[in-house]
């Protein structure tokens, strides 16, 4: 329940994460080299305000969720699992750090700028920031599609050697028994088992008893004994 209540917010945070970076880099970023000085300064005056003080606490609040995440992913030995959210994690990591490396300077550049004081060489500056921004933008759409594809696959934890439930799926069918055609016991001679489902802890179950119950794990280690399901006469395999 926490390590799904923690994907959840992993989730919701980096989707948040993404939003932000998407809807700018979708609505604005793409044009905004077509913008006259004035409004570009106005526009990126007024993104920066609203912008600057919620990011600066969502993003660094989605990497501490992801982490916690991570930590509970490692601790429930959840491994398919743990390793999409680390490569997540990851990726929006790399947007913090072109976030805080490279946009965050440029945006305390701009801040200074007004129409009088504007450099001649501002378009560049401009160029710089949407490559970055572009960059980011894909890898926290890269990283939620992560976090989506870890939560989606944990479906179970992985066994470890040593305590790992190995679930035996014995399929029904029908037996048929006989010798060599033409023989008494082949001419019509034909039963069925009906076989069972049943889960085996790995080294601690042994042959059913002969009225057909099954020991109970807790009884105590049994030696395992692989010609149990030959001796049911069904097919099975170990999931």
């Amino acid at each position: 329940m926490k390590v799904r209540a923690a994907q959840a917010t992993t989730i919701v945070l980096f989707a948040l994460v993404m939003g932000v970076f998407w809807g700018t880099w979708f609505s604005l970023s793409r044009t905004i080299s077509q913008c006259s000085p004035d409004t570009f300064l106005s526009v990126g005056h007024q993104m920066i305000r609203n912008l600057g003080g919620p990011m600066a606490i969502l993003l660094p609040l989605s990497l501490l969720s992801g982490l916690v995440t991570l930590v509970l992913l490692r601790q429930g030995r959840h491994r398919v699992a743990f390793w999409w959210l680390l490569a997540g994690f990851l990726l929006m990591v790399a947007a913090l750090v072109i976030t805080l490396a490279v946009e965050v300077p440029i945006d305390n550049q701009i801040q200074t700028w007004t129409a009088t004081t504007l450099p001649g060489d501002w378009r560049s500056t401009q160029t710089r920031w949407e490559l970055f921004h572009t960059i980011r933008t894909f890898a926290s759409i890269a990283a939620l599609v992560a976090a989506t594809i870890s939560a989606t696959v944990m479906a179970r934890p992985d066994p470890s050697p040593a305590t790992r439930l190995a679930r035996v799926v014995v399929t029904r069918g029908r037996h048929r028994i006989g010798q060599r055609r033409g023989s008494r016991a082949a001419r019509g001679a034909r039963r069925s088992r009906s076989c069972r489902r049943v889960q085996l802890e790995v080294g601690t179950i042994g042959e059913a008893p002969a009225g057909g119950s099954w020991p109970s794990p807790r009884a105590g280690p049994r030696p395992v004994a692989p010609p149990l399901t030959a001796a049911l006469g069904c097919r099975w395999r170990v999931q």
